[in-house]
């Protein structure tokens, strides 16, 4: 758990845009997909789900630097996504849309950014630069994955830089977040809605 004393001002302030907390069950589906690839694919959290020797992964593929690599994965989560929604449906996350430009500012202040000297002008002009993520440069408006911020104040995202990367080169204004919720972010969620209007 991060204390408010470790938390960097441009990182937390993120949250200060709002965010709601959402089932897994409920999530959109881009959302269901992302997490359920970050945490049985990337990961092994979630991998009782899946059986990587049953996906039906050509045999000539070798790594996921085969286009087909990453078609087959997906394909397989797409067919196994009710089973991930069954057994982990009832865990919850925070979920956001946040601001190009906040999220870049934050960005700039990480540990990896800051040793390399970058600003937030360099930071900028770097995610502008076009680049593909799995073979992909462009994702439709309606699945855009979000990316998932880390619990650690010394960096921004979790997993999804890529594909952030590709939204801001395709200038996206706005970008979708996932988070593993803290206590720091219930609290922070009853300040903000007492200090609502009552209407």
């Amino acid at each position: 758990m991060t204390s408010e004393d470790e938390r960097r001002p441009e990182k937390s302030s993120l949250y200060e845009q709002g965010f709601e907390f959402v089932k897994y069950r409920d999530l959109p589906t881009p959302y269901q997909m992302a997490m359920a690839w970050y945490m049985a694919v990337n990961g092994e959290a979630w991998d009782d789900i899946i059986d990587h020797d049953e996906i039906g992964m050509p045999d000539d593929v070798e790594n996921s630097d085969d286009p087909r690599w990453h078609a087959c994965y997906k394909a397989a989560l797409e067919n196994l996504l009710p089973k991930f929604v069954k057994k982990y449906g009832k865990v919850e996350f925070g979920v956001a849309t946040w601001d190009t430009e906040s999220l870049i500012a934050s960005i700039a202040g990480d540990d990896t950014f800051k040793e390399d000297g970058v600003d937030i002008d360099g930071t900028r002009s770097w995610f502008k630069t076009p680049m593909q993520n799995y073979f992909t440069t462009s994702y439709p408006e309606k699945d855009r994955w979000p990316v998932i911020m880390s619990g650690f104040e010394d960096e921004t995202f979790q997993d999804g830089w890529h594909r952030f990367h590709i939204y801001v080169a395709n200038g996206h204004s706005d970008i979708p977040v996932i988070f593993f919720p803290e206590e720091w972010h219930r609290d922070l969620k009853a300040e903000m809605e007492a200090a609502r209007p009552k209407i």
